[in-house]
């Protein structure tokens, strides 16, 4: 009988511990920083430029500390089909690395955000909604096999987590010439957050 009283008395007590780890996880996940983007829209001027605006913020409780945004990857594409509907991994084919559209935005995302340090000193407040612009591509407005896509990187660190554990999001969203409304859509890879 002590025996059994003793292995109860351990399994109860590594529950507890469990238990109180999760609820810990859940209590950091509900009050720490989350920075995402929230809409991105395109559209294509006269001149064939492609200006992309992405809205972000912080969902988050507390400020996301070291804030650094990162742009710097925006790419044209073709796709292989004319339908509505094309698969980022078969029909479409990057102009930058002349590699399918999935494995450009995997690869962006592996290795430039997923690795990236901190490198900025900026503060993401939460609720408040923040906006970046970029136009440097351009695009035939009439040719329907053409897409825009933008990715980008939000790094911050925040204090409620670990040591002020540093955070990652990457984005990812695409817009295809003479679809029906200016807002991107998230592409299918590339996209994530810790």
């Amino acid at each position: 009988m002590t025996r059994i009283s003793g292995l109860f008395s351990i399994v109860s007590a590594v529950a507890a511990v469990w238990v109180g780890y999760l609820t810990y996880q859940s209590l950091v996940a509900s009050t720490r920083a989350w920075v995402g983007p929230s809409k991105a829209t395109a559209s294509i001027g006269d001149d064939g430029v492609v200006t992309i605006m992405v809205t972000y913020k912080n969902v988050g409780k507390e400020p996301a500390l070291k804030f650094g945004d990162d742009w710097a990857d925006s790419w044209a594409a073709t796709l292989d089909v004319d339908s509505d509907y094309f698969d980022f991994f078969t029909n479409c084919t990057s102009d930058v690395s002349h590699d399918k559209c999935g494995n450009r935005a995997g690869w962006w995302k592996r290795e430039k955000c997923d690795t990236k340090a901190i490198f900025q000193d900026r503060v993401a407040f939460p609720e408040f909604e923040y906006r970046h612009v970029k136009s440097n591509l351009t695009l035939d407005r009439s040719d329907r096999r053409r897409i825009a896509v933008i990715q980008g990187c939000f790094v911050y660190r925040t204090d409620v987590t670990f040591y002020g554990s540093v955070h990652r999001s990457a984005f990812c969203y695409y817009y295809r010439v003479g679809q029906s409304g200016d807002e991107m859509r998230a592409c299918p890879v590339g996209n994530a957050a810790d």
